[in-house]
């Protein structure tokens, strides 16, 4: 029941990203200011800085592309997955509920 987008932007910003269900993949060098992922999944391959990273569900990849990007605050609320390659994720502050159960895969 869930579709698919792709965001494709060269410069600019995008305030807010949420996703509840589906796919969206983010390309370019477009940031976005505050993602909120519920369910489906986000392939994060974009350049720009993600400000905030609310993960309330789903799973936000981004191990699609190897090129250098930084979320400022991911912050895992609800049972979630994120997947980031090491050598080109930075990840500011990481903030968990360890009341619930996520998977943090990083390469």
């Amino acid at each position: 029941s869930g579709g698919t987008v792709v965001l494709h932007q060269l410069t600019g910003t995008l305030a807010t990203l949420e996703v509840s269900d589906g796919t969206a993949t983010t390309e370019g060098t477009q940031a976005v200011t505050t993602l909120r992922v519920e369910g489906g999944t986000v392939f994060a391959n974009s350049s720009g800085t993600i400000g905030t990273a609310n993960m309330q569900g789903g799973t936000l990849d981004m191990s699609g592309a190897k090129v250098a990007r930084t979320i400022t605050a991911l912050n895992l609320l609800e049972a979630c997955t994120v997947v980031a390659d090491d050598d080109v994720v930075t990840i500011s502050t990481l903030s968990a509920n360890l009341d619930r159960p996520y998977t943090l895969n990083v390469t």
